[in-house]
């Protein structure tokens, strides 16, 4: 958003026209407050909570059953993929 922001703030700019332009749903629209995110790297945030969320899953389920093994979801090799990548 921050390389955009030119594009969409304001109430007259044509993403604020797009956006309350639906049809039946538009008054609707108008009472509900929209925000734009300024950071580059929301993704890169969210796929490392995730990890962490699941490191925490996981961590708990084998203390709870005694193992010393993790399955690893795919969903958890994802996150841990992008947060080194990324050097999180």
């Amino acid at each position: 958003t921050p390389k955009n922001i030119q594009h969409i703030e304001g109430k007259d700019s044509e993403f604020m026209k797009a956006y309350r332009d639906k049809g039946r749903v538009s008054s609707i629209l108008g009472n509900i407050p929209l925000f734009a995110v300024m950071v580059e790297d929301l993704g890169v945030r969210g796929a490392h909570h995730a990890c962490l969320e699941e490191y925490k899953r996981m961590t708990k389920e084998a203390t709870n059953a005694n193992e010393k093994r993790f399955v690893v979801s795919s969903y958890a090799v994802s996150a841990i993929a992008v947060t080194v990548a990324v050097g999180a």
